[in-house]
């Protein structure tokens, strides 16, 4: 909650109505209960995570993407595991959380995605190397709490020697969602406008990869501190 409510990012929008400090919690909690559910097959766990995304589908159209991404690699877990009924069962509660809101719209006739105008694959072609460039520029000028240099100096190194204790299903499933929204600034014609998305999309998965990572380092420290040999004891002088 702390690391959510003190992102700059997250600050400035909230008071204009935008949806993503929400969508950054959902998105933390979801993870959490993931990363327990796949290290331990915690059933409590795994109720907790699929309430989340129930949460998160109502949300925002972000939402909806991570909640079909978390689905799939619940769904994969469990059908690897052997847990066909409860595979079912996971996809058709989300199936179910989804329906309301889908409903709603259909009968309203509200948009099911991005208002701004499409870009022709014209325009991806003859733009892709630009804007490449130009999102690089926004993230790598924008240092600060929360951009994407800091959490490449902070993270990176957590991630590459808590390898082995960190979630990779979490990992993974944070990547897709990064490369969803690569996907949406790549297909927009509004360039300028989806260059900010960009930079709120990154506060989203902001906390969930820094606890991600910080429980993985804590995990390292304590398997660390178990295996290293006690020290003799000393023996006491008679006075």
């Amino acid at each position: 909650t702390a690391i959510v409510a003190n992102d700059v990012t997250q600050v400035f929008n909230a008071p204009r109505g935008m949806a993503d400090s929400a969508v950054a919690a959902y998105i933390l909690a979801s993870s959490l209960f993931l990363a327990a559910y796949f290290a331990r097959g915690d059933r409590t766990s795994r109720m907790m995570a699929l309430l989340m995304l129930a949460g998160i589908l109502q949300t925002k159209n972000e939402g909806i993407a991570w909640a079909a991404f978390a689905t799939l690699f619940i769904v994969i877990f469990e059908l690897r595991s052997g847990l066909y009924k409860l595979a079912a069962s996971s996809g058709i509660w989300v199936l179910l959380a989804a329906a309301p809101w889908t409903l709603f719209k259909h009968i309203h006739q509200l948009t099911n995605g991005p208002e701004e105008q499409m870009a022709s694959l014209q325009t991806i072609r003859l733009e892709s190397l630009l804007r490449v460039k130009t999102i690089l520029m926004a993230h790598l000028t924008n240092i600060g709490p929360y951009s994407l240099p800091f959490l490449l100096v902070l993270c990176g190194p957590m991630i590459f020697y808590g390898w082995r204790w960190i979630s990779k299903p979490v990992l993974a499933l944070l990547a897709a969602q990064f490369a969803a929204y690569l996907v949406i600034y790549f297909v927009v014609a509004d360039q300028i406008h989806q260059l900010s998305f960009m930079l709120r999309a990154l506060s989203q998965l902001s906390p969930a990869l820094l606890c991600t990572c910080m429980i993985a380092w804590q995990a390292r420290r304590e398997t660390a501190q178990v295996a290293a040999p006690s020290p003799l004891p000393v023996a006491s002088a008679d006075v």
